[in-house]
């Protein structure tokens, strides 16, 4: 396996960092004979754009060569970025763009090779590292970057291809031979492809010489890899991808992906979706996939079109509509597609098939089309959807076993249609439940160790095996399970599987420490590349949420970390072992910590997840192993102790308030109304209707964070409705709600209170809390419980459950009639801590006096820093990132809220604080000027707010400064006189300064060493000037034509970079000598009374004119010059 690396930003997880790719390629791909694909146009009116590239973070980097300039759009959207405008004289237009993590490369047809700093900076040029190489004259063309920090740069005037370090070394490529048309691509591990005489080359990293592809095409454009080293062909109507399999292009699995003519480049992102240009515009093409944006829920979304290209003679005999193994009532076909469902296609014909999508429930959706033929199926699209609108759940949920006569249950799945599938490691099965039945079904068996489940958009189910380190298949064909087969081998340890949003399978390859990706590669999954997107010390569980975005939890560190476009960020930090995760169409967590009793859920809200209030799912279980999460909000877990499998179902709430006395009311206890949609959820009035035993309970909705009628909950939060039971018979006794709401999760959703009258003695629970009355937030309370019975020396047995604010927060046995708790995590404000005694066989159940606690906010202190501050002044539209860091005392939790960043009593921006206590914000849009930036943290629900300390920030435009310039200067008659004068650019000036001198007395010259101050990308130091005034010199001036004479050699010099370096040795002697023989002649010649200077004292002005150049940006005035002077005071005696 090849580990690569090479992400844009820092991993911001406590162990690892972001990973490249790493292809391992033991199994086979199969060419579909239907290529799926969909395309859009996310930018237009580009001028011209005739390069493109992208970076591992999903960044697209394109040139506009009507202007220069070399363009970057970021992957998360905002306005396009200007990296560098390359200098319009000397033919310096784009040609060739790459990109890698840190930088960006432009070819232009002046033979530079442009290097940009990707965050920011000046530019450099790189094509003269291989002046010793090529002579001077490296006519650039074709450039390529690969996931190393390598740079390959193909010319269009000799036949070496060039490399060149990260250390700025430049070398040859051994074994390759091109020509003025070549082209040349380069994957994450350095695998080079390249083309010459219009045939296609295989290097791959570490040969020596390169394969011909047999593959013929005609022409061939451009090239470029994925991550993986699968090649992409442009030609002059089609994009072919040649796929790399067992170490080598593989020519004769090369198939058409795109049928898209007028194609001036493209670039592969690291999902493998393909960005074309055709000169004007954008395209982007999803390959085997098609997204929907979210659609309201019961709403039809516009039509998608997705474009079919076949490989090879086909007949089609229908499509499938896929939600799992079930059939999508979402995903219609339109019918004003162009593919018919029994049409016959010949190799390279192409059609269409407009779909749309009609979500009855909220969240993601993860279905297919499948184009079916006599034989199987000819390729398949898988499509992907959100279905917007609030979700109602109730906790605790109905839990309903699920199948019997499991061993030791391992993995849980569920697909979108409600289907259930489980694993058992002991009896080494996987087996299937019909949505709705309680009845399973053993679909594959003879596996060892079957842990992780995950069905595909198509109904395919895959399963790993721990006890093979391997991935196997289960195919489904619309009606049966087909025969079981190994499709990824050589694992280490992989504990979980799913599949993303384009329909590419994820794996937690927990035992090598890293999340693997199987692309799903022009509809069809490829086993021959397997690419590493995350590394981290543990993956253990795997989700995504609504937006696509991969979540990851990470069992050593107990973090769970976001990972999108390249960057893993802690969500979550401070868990105890986290295995699997879900995620709701809100964003909240589902977690199973340390094989424990109960899931959690992680409310995600305001911007952030509250770890502060979680709440514990299920009860009755010993270790769970694995959860699911389906649209409507239900659960799904497996017990490997219990053992079973069982639904929790959120939208049946049951909470049983156990036993109590015929007239003895219990203390008051809480269902939780959860919003798990991504819109906000508003309760009807009068807020529901109610059935069953009801003058046994005694409903209260007044209490803090309650329903109420007509009001309304965001996306993420919840609130309460309490009951107390006080029977009125012997028995079971049961209230149920039927809550009115705009939920669209599941109708009915019920919340029902379920108690035992019973005629048992009495007893008295006694409730004390340590430390009592008023503590600061983040401090453990400790809750005693005594039960005593009235009448009977017999000890009482059972549990106490200990509520907090009305919600059951745990239970615990009794022993020798007393429990105890250590209650965390109280909120700030005026809490109530209640005990309940369930009773048992003997004794009835009672209720301790509440005691109350005041909770008031932890102190914080909170920092900021700056990626660039005074000390180093940027220009405006550099790319500033504040880092805010909130910290406490308080180790259980960390603060959660927004930290504003202001200056002068404005906001600039706003950053929610992660689980790390760090808000970071990234802007471009300042505008000139110093500020002095302070990061105001708001608090939240148990931390105060603070300040800190200022962080000034200095951002003007590119130019120079001058220092230490003299007041005043005496030279003598006949004589000369110096002095030295400081010049520095500002904000990564590049460019030259020229000096003059204006108001010398007569027969009195100016000469200034050096003649022209250079900065350029590689020397931005401060320059010292010497400035020398000489007297008694002839009119007109024999130094005065030396300077001129020598500015044309150097403009001359600029005209080839081939000359650059003869500038910097001959051209400057000759300069200097010049200068020092006009200045020999003058002395030698003694001094007439005719060119004597006259004595007195003159003001003197020295002119300096900046030439600006690279990126520093052009005065408006239109001069193209940035001119500033100094005075000083000349007297000759």
């Amino acid at each position: 396996m090849r580990n690569l690396s090479g992400w844009k930003k820092s991993c911001l997880l406590a162990v690892g960092v972001a990973a490249g790719a790493v292809a391992m390629r033991a199994q086979t791909f199969v060419v579909p004979a239907a290529v799926t694909s969909y395309r859009t146009m996310p930018y237009t009116n580009l001028s011209g754009a005739q390069a493109l590239a992208t970076d591992p973070a999903g960044d697209l980097f394109f040139t506009r060569p009507g202007s220069g300039i070399l363009a970057e759009r970021p992957a998360g959207g905002g306005a396009e970025i200007t990296l560098y405008t390359a200098p319009s004289g000397g033919g310096g237009y784009p040609k060739g763009v790459a990109a890698n993590s840190t930088y960006a490369y432009m070819t232009d047809y002046a033979g530079h090779l442009w290097q940009v700093a990707i965050n920011g900076g000046a530019a450099t040029d790189l094509a003269p590292a291989c002046n010793s190489l090529d002579g001077y004259y490296l006519g650039t063309q074709d450039v390529a970057a690969d996931g190393l920090g390598n740079v390959y740069v193909a010319g269009n005037n000799e036949t070496p291809l060039f490399k060149i370090t990260s250390a700025g070394v430049c070398s040859t490529v051994t074994g390759v031979t091109l020509d003025a048309n070549s082209h040349v691509a380069a994957d994450a591990a350095g695998d080079l492809a390249y083309s010459t005489g219009g045939v296609l080359y295989s290097l791959p990293a570490g040969a020596t010489s390169a394969t011909a592809v047999s593959a013929t095409f005609s022409p061939i454009a451009g090239l470029r890899a994925d991550a993986a080293g699968d090649v992409f062909v442009t030609t002059g109507s089609s994009v072919v991808e040649v796929p790399y399999i067992n170490g080598a292009l593989s020519g004769a699995n090369a198939f058409t992906v795109l049928n898209q003519s007028s194609v001036n480049d493209i670039a592969v992102g690291a999902d493998g979706t393909l960005y074309a240009t055709d000169g004007t515009n954008v395209f982007k093409n999803t390959i085997g996939n098609v997204r929907f944006a979210a659609v309201a829920v019961g709403s039809t979304s516009a039509t998608q079109t997705v474009n079919v290209v076949f490989n090879a003679a086909t007949t089609l005999t229908g499509f499938r509509y896929a939600s799992g193994v079930g059939v999508s009532t979402e995903v219609a076909n339109a019918g004003t597609g162009s593919c018919a469902a029994t049409g016959t296609y010949a190799p390279g014909a192409s059609c269409t098939i407009d779909l749309t999508f009609t979500p009855s429930t909220p969240g993601m959706r993860k279905d297919a089309v499948v184009l079916l033929t006599a034989a199987g199926l000819a390729g398949e699209v898988a499509v992907t959807g959100q279905g917007s609108g609030a979700a109602l759940t109730v906790d605790p949920g109905t839990q309903i076993a699920l199948g019997s006569g499991w061993a030791t249950p391992a993995g849980v799945a569920v697909d979108p249609a409600g289907n259930v599938f489980a694993t058992d490691s002991a009896k080494g099965t996987v087996s299937y439940l019909p949505a709705g039945a309680t009845t399973a079904t053993v679909i594959a068996s003879g596996l060892s160790l079957p842990g992780a489940v995950a069905v595909g958009p198509d109904g395919s189910v895959y399963v790993a095996s721990l006890g093979t380190n391997t991935i196997f298949e289960i195919p489904f064909d619309g009606t049966t399970f087909g025969t079981l087969t190994a499709v990824v081998t050589g694992l280490n340890s992989p504990s979980s599987l799913q599949f993303g949003a384009g329909g590419s399978l994820f794996v937690a390859n927990t035992g090598a420490g890293t999340v693997l990706r199987i692309p799903n590669q022009s509809g069809t999954l490829n086993f021959t590349s397997r690419m590493t997107v995350a590394a981290l010390t543990a993956p253990a569980g795997l989700a995504f949420d609504a937006s696509g975005t991969l979540y990851v939890s990470d069992s050593a560190a107990g973090t769970i970390s976001t990972v999108s476009g390249g960057v893993a960020t802690t969500a979550v930090s401070g868990l105890s072992t986290p295995g699997t995760i879900a995620v709701d169409d809100a964003g909240s967590l589902y977690v199973v910590q340390n094989s424990g009793t109960s899931v959690t859920r992680i409310a995600y809200s305001g911007g952030s997840y509250n770890t502060n209030a979680t709440t514990s799912l299920g009860s009755g279980f010993s270790k769970l192993v694995s959860a699911a999460l389906d649209s409507a909000g239900n659960l799904y877990v497996a017990d490997a102790n219990g053992p079973s499998v069982t639904e929790i179902e959120r939208t049946a709430g049951l909470l049983n308030l156990g036993k109590s006395n015929v007239g003895a009311a219990t203390s008051a206890q809480s269902l939780i109304f959860s919003n798990g949609g991504d819109t906000s959820l508003t309760f009807g009035s009068p807020l529901y209707s109610a059935g069953g035993n009801t003058s046994d309970f005694t409903i209260s909705t007044t209490a803090t964070n309650t329903c109420a009628n007509g009001a309304s909950i965001a996306s993420g939060t919840s609130c309460a409705v309490a009951a107390s039971f006080d029977p009125t018979a012997q028995g079971v006794r049961t209230e149920t709600l039927t809550i009115s709401s705009n939920a669209v999760n599941a109708s009915p959703v019920t919340g029902a209170f379920t108690g035992t009258g019973i005629n048992l003695p009495k007893t008295t629970t006694a409730l004390t809390i340590t430390p009592g009355g008023t503590t600061t937030y983040g401090t453990s309370v400790t809750a005693n419980v005594v039960v005593t019975s009235q009448g009977s020396t017999t000890t009482p047995t059972g549990t106490v459950t200990f509520l907090v604010n009305g919600v059951t927060y745990t239970t615990v046995a009794l022993t020798n009639g007393q429990a105890s708790a250590t209650i965390t995590g109280l909120p700030a404000g005026n809490d109530t801590i209640d005990a309940t005694y369930s009773g048992d066989a003997n004794y009835a159940a009672s209720a301790g006096q509440t005691a109350t606690i005041v909770v008031v906010l932890a102190p914080t202190t909170t920092t900021l820093t700056s990626s660039a501050t005074s000390a180093v002044s940027v220009p405006p539209g550099t790319s500033i990132t504040l880092t805010a860091k909130v910290t406490s005392a308080v180790t259980s939790s960390q603060p959660t809220g927004t930290v504003n960043f202001v200056s002068g009593g404005t906001v600039l921006a706003a950053a929610s604080v992660n689980n790390s206590g760090i808000a970071t914000v990234t802007t471009t849009t300042l505008p000139a000027g110093t500020y002095t930036i302070t990061a105001v943290y708001s608090g939240d629900s148990g931390f105060g707010g603070s300040t800190s300390n200022g962080v000034q920030v200095a951002l003007i435009s590119q130019q120079y400064v001058v220092s230490s310039t003299p007041a005043s200067m005496t030279v003598s008659a006949p004589g000369s006189a110096s002095t030295t004068f400081t010049i520095a650019p500002i904000s990564g000036y590049i460019g030259g300064v020229d000096f003059a001198c204006s108001g010398l007395p007569a027969n009195t010259q100016c000469a200034f060493i050096p003649a022209t101050v250079q900065f350029t990308g590689t020397n931005l130091a401060p320059q010292t000037v010497t400035l020398t005034i000489t007297t008694d010199t002839p009119a007109p001036s024999t130094v005065a034509w030396v300077l001129p004479f020598g500015s044309l050699l150097l403009l001359g010099a600029q005209r080839r970079r081939k000359w650059l370096s003869i500038r910097n040795s001959m051209l400057t002697a000759l300069v200097v000598v010049a200068s020092c023989s006009a200045l020999l002649g003058l002395s030698g010649c003694g001094s007439s009374v005719a060119n004597q200077t006259p004595g007195g004292t003159s003001t003197v002005t020295v002119t300096m004119t900046g030439t600006p150049n690279g990126t520093t940006t052009v005065p408006t005035s239109g001069a193209g010059n940035i001119v500033k002077t100094f005075t000083f005071s000349l007297t000759v005696k």
